[in-house]
């Protein structure tokens, strides 16, 4: 049942709200989450709020599992109907390789599906960014113990389907990568041990467009 309520003060606390983790936005709703497999679609507006259904993703006995989201929405191709929804990526290890199970709620059926298993990608953002009708992560594909390849992941929420968008050229070596949005535009924050770089794509999927907007000092990095 798509069943939403007035704010109860025992589920959400907005003195309090520093306890939950916002997973993205999206025309005025919020999701976010009090625990990893505790999910809400919130209003702030209307003051009304949503729990979501578990996606069914059994972690009781996972000693080594960590969670990935994303949240926007898009339109049905079929009834041009709005829908909004929740990507949530779960990683999993299993003899030393690690397996990622993706589901997909959606918010007018209520209701979650499976739609990917990976073998090795590793997804380092928590939160996917929301741009141009898709979800993107920062992520890394080991090829070996010895060598990587990273991208950025990209969910297509329409079409259910993940691709990757290049990244800018390399500029020596960095710590971490994190996907950001910025006016609209994908943009990447690169951390290296004196200085974070922050690059925007000025035209959505055209690697030529990614323009570095800043470089900034930083001390030095704390693993």
């Amino acid at each position: 049942m798509n069943r939403w309520i007035y704010n109860d003060p025992l589920i959400l606390d907005l003195t309090r709200l520093h306890q939950y983790r916002i997973l993205g936005s999206c025309d005025g709703l919020i999701c976010i989450s009090r625990d990893i497999l505790d999910l809400f679609l919130w209003n702030p507006t209307t003051r009304k709020l949503k729990k979501l259904p578990s996606s069914g993703i059994n972690v009781s006995c996972e000693h080594d599992v960590d969670f990935s989201y994303g949240f926007g929405c898009c339109t049905d191709t079929d009834q041009c109907r709005i829908d909004y929804r929740v990507v949530e990526i779960v990683r999993k290890e299993h003899s030393c390789i690690n397996r990622y199970y993706v589901s997909v709620y959606s918010l007018r059926s209520d209701s979650w599906k499976r739609i990917e298993e990976y073998p090795s990608i590793v997804f380092w953002d928590h939160s996917g960014k929301f741009v141009n009708r898709k979800l993107h992560w920062s992520a890394e594909d080991r090829v070996s113990d010895s060598k990587s390849t990273f991208f950025i992941s990209s969910f297509d929420l329409v079409n259910e389907t993940f691709g990757n968008v290049a990244l800018p050229g390399p500029e020596g070596e960095f710590f971490y990568r994190e996907v950001g949005c910025s006016g609209g535009n994908l943009c990447l924050f690169c951390y290296f041990e004196n200085k974070t770089d922050v690059w925007v794509m000025k035209e959505y999927d055209v690697a030529e467009s990614w323009t570095k907007i800043a470089s900034i000092p930083t001390k030095d990095y704390e693993a």
